[in-house]
């Protein structure tokens, strides 16, 4: 059960970090961000954005996979007792 909490925890987590940084791509655009970002110094500003949006749709499906595995996993778990 432990395992299930951990999964629905994590996929809640990146679920919503992938959304944050598909609304608000330049985010880390800022401060510090700019000296030490590789992707930041080597990409153009719209490539930049696109990347970030693509990153934040990639922790999004991965998310929901993980949040969809730990219902699974938490299903398994009460039935197999």
């Amino acid at each position: 059960m432990q395992l299930a909490v951990m999964l629905l925890a994590s996929g809640f987590w990146m679920t919503l970090c992938g959304g944050v940084y598909q609304r608000y791509p330049n985010i880390f655009r800022r401060g510090i961000w700019l000296k030490t970002s590789i992707a930041i110094r080597t990409m153009t500003p719209e490539d930049y954005v696109l990347y970030m949006k693509r990153i934040g749709r990639l922790y999004s499906v991965l998310g929901v996979v993980l949040f969809v595995a730990g219902v699974l996993w938490a299903i398994l778990t009460l039935v197999r007792r």
